[in-house]
C-alpha cells in the first residue's frame, strides 16, 4: 500500500473512532461485571469516572511505598 493510502486509510479511522459513542459504566454495571466472569477477579481494572482503566502493574517502587505507608500508619496508631 501505497504512503497516501496508509494515510487516507489512517484518516477514515480517525472520523470513525471520533464518532463512536462512549458508554459509562455504573458501579452496579462494573460489579456485575466481575459477577458474570467478564472482569477476572485477577484482572488489575477500576472504574474511574465511568470508564473501565486497565492498571500498570505493580512495580517495586509501588510495593516500597505502600508498605512505608503501612508500617508509617501502625506506628502513628500505637
Amino acid at each position: 500500500m501505497t504512503q497516501v493510502g496508509t494515510a487516507r486509510l489512517r484518516k477514515q479511522a480517525q472520523r470513525t473512532w471520533q464518532t463512536l459513542s462512549r458508554r459509562k459504566f455504573t458501579r452496579e454495571d462494573y460489579y456485575r461485571l466481575a459477577e458474570l466472569g467478564v472482569l477476572r477477579e485477577d484482572e488489575r481494572v477500576e472504574l474511574i469516572e465511568g470508564e473501565i482503566l486497565q492498571m500498570a502493574p505493580i512495580g517495586p517502587e509501588h510495593v516500597t511505598a505502600t508498605h512505608s505507608l503501612y508500617y508509617q500508619s501502625r506506628c502513628q496508631s500505637s
